[in-house]
């Protein structure tokens, strides 16, 4: 972690890359490495640290399930 007085960054735990979480980073705050695409949260203040974000299958990368339409892909080979 380094501190500047413009940002502070923090190690990507998957891949290493340097993430500036800006002045004032705030406890679990969510986060994408942009190298890795990892999704991140802040689990700690002091000392810093970037854990992997616990995802729920259904709100992975941001896909509604729910709203999924699936009549073009029937796979019963039904045709009502």
């Amino acid at each position: 972690m380094y501190a500047t007085k413009q940002s502070i960054t923090a190690p990507c735990p998957d891949c290493g890359y340097e993430l500036r979480l800006g002045p004032n980073p705030q406890k679990y705050e969510k986060l994408t490495c942009p190298e890795c695409w990892a999704y991140l949260e802040i689990v700690s203040l002091n000392p810093l640290k970037l854990a992997w974000e616990n995802i729920d299958e259904n709100e992975e990368a941001g896909f509604d399930w729910a709203g999924e339409d699936n009549d073009e892909d029937d796979v019963t080979g039904s045709n009502s």
